[in-house]
């Protein structure tokens, strides 16, 4: 049986060197998209609770977002970008870790195809 892939999960995490502003939690995002070759529909939109930051936006192909937490021990990140179409998660990864300062141990790809007894494949890739 032949599986078509639909798409992939990008999901990362990791300690950041500082809670981003709205600047750069926004231009991340557009960068990310920009480097995916997806369209932007809505966003980014940037929200501020105290210490916590999330920063959103709809894609044609689903959706990209950072959220980061401050805790007494440090600064932590999430970054994920969600779609139904392929693209190349590498040079998001890079471009996210310089510009966020994330310091990643990996980052886990979740590959969703169209056989419904498939279920879907998640991988760990670890960041060199």
């Amino acid at each position: 049986m032949t599986l078509y892939l639909y798409g992939l999960h990008m999901m990362m995490d990791g300690p950041l060197v500082a809670v981003p502003d709205e600047h750069l939690a926004t231009s991340v995002i557009l960068s990310a998209i920009r480097l995916a070759q997806m369209e932007l529909i809505r966003g980014p939109r940037y929200y501020r609770d105290g210490p916590h930051v999330s920063c959103i936006a709809i894609l044609a192909e689903s959706h990209c977002l950072v959220h980061v937490m401050s805790y007494e021990t440090g600064v932590y990140g999430f970054f994920d970008l969600f779609s139904c179409r392929r693209f190349q998660p590498a040079p998001i990864v890079a471009m996210v870790k310089e510009r966020l300062g994330m310091v990643p141990r990996d980052y886990r790809l979740l590959r969703r195809t169209d056989c419904p007894d498939s279920g879907a494949a998640l991988w760990r890739v670890p960041i060199t």
